[in-house]
């Protein structure tokens, strides 16, 4: 699976992104989240993805991103957060983001 390179989660049942989630898929390009039900990103929840490009999360009802959710993310070009419900950032929650 190392060289998968888009992965389409739309209208999936997660509620959380967890710690090292998507390890062993550093060749991602694109990940899709649109109208699923996370709430929730973790520490370190996108970590590894070293040629992520898009990371959307469109209308996913998101309520929390933690500090370091997007660390590592050095290629990232296009983060998508609309029509989100987000109460809670913390203050280092795109500090890696370099683009």
């Amino acid at each position: 699976m190392n060289r998968l390179l888009f992965l389409d989660l739309t209208s999936n049942d997660i509620s959380v992104i967890i710690k090292y989630c998507f390890w062993g898929l550093s060749s991602l390009k694109k990940i899709t989240f649109t109208q699923c039900s996370v709430h929730y990103i973790n520490t370190y929840g996108f970590t590894r993805l070293l040629q992520l490009e898009t990371l959307a999360l469109q209308n996913v009802g998101l309520r929390q991103i933690q500090a370091k959710s997007f660390y590592g993310l050095a290629e990232l070009k296009s983060l998508n957060l609309l029509a989100n419900d987000l109460s809670y950032l913390e203050a280092a929650s795109f500090q890696s983001l370099a683009k």
